[in-house]
């Protein structure tokens, strides 16, 4: 099982070597310029605190939080987290994809980035492992559909924006912010499934691994 799952993540890093390779950026860059053509200082700052929402900071903020309300909760989302860093490290330095400022002359880079590669995007992968944990831990508070209907749709939200706002500053294209969005969604569902699996076979044992919905 372990060698089929090494096959599996090999082939995704090569399927991901090779979209790079034949991807067609002309049309993202397209999108990058139109968001910064309406450029000015009121937008410049604000996307620029938008993503600091995706940042190392909103992940430590995010962590303070839910140890307040559930210790063991906040531990397996920074494990959670850590280990989808991980893997968008490895996917960054697999791809090498180079960022939009770098590839076109017409697109400004606003603030600072940390790295010299974009595929996939580190802070839509980071926002988006805030969006499900909290998500989560909502979940287990709030039954009513209405309410969890609204729950998504200001997660999903704040991903949006986040996603958005990495793209206005001219450090990602649109498939950077879908993959770093969809990598770190099926991290962290899987992670979660693991927790909640986790909790059903140590239930009635001395001690048991505690949700958001306990």
């Amino acid at each position: 099982m372990k060698e089929e799952n090494a096959c599996h993540f090999l082939f995704f890093l090569l399927f991901l070597y090779v979209f790079d390779k034949i991807i067609n950026m002309d049309f993202e860059i397209e999108i990058i310029k139109f968001l910064q053509s309406g450029r000015n200082n009121f937008y410049d700052v604000s996307f620029q605190a938008i993503t600091m929402l995706g940042s190392v900071l909103a992940v430590v903020l995010f962590a303070l939080f839910l140890f307040k309300f559930k210790h063991h909760l906040a531990v397996w989302y920074l494990v959670t987290y850590g280990f989808a860093a991980l893997v968008i490290a490895i996917v960054k330095a697999t791809v090498l994809r180079v960022r939009p400022f770098v590839a076109s002359e017409d697109i400004v880079l606003i603030g600072k980035v940390s790295s010299d590669f974009s595929f996939p995007s580190g802070h839509t992968a980071c926002a988006m492992a805030i969006a499900i944990f909290m998500g989560y831990f909502l979940f287990g508070h709030y039954k009513k559909a209405g309410a969890r209907a609204l729950i998504v749709i200001c997660l999903s939200m704040y991903v949006g924006l986040v996603g958005l706002s990495r793209m206005y500053l001219g450090a990602h294209y649109l498939t950077d912010v879908l993959a770093g969005a969809a990598i770190s969604a099926v991290i962290c569902t899987s992670f979660i499934l693991i927790l909640r699996h986790l909790n059903k076979k140590l239930r009635g044992k001395d001690y048991e691994i505690k949700d958001a919905n306990e």
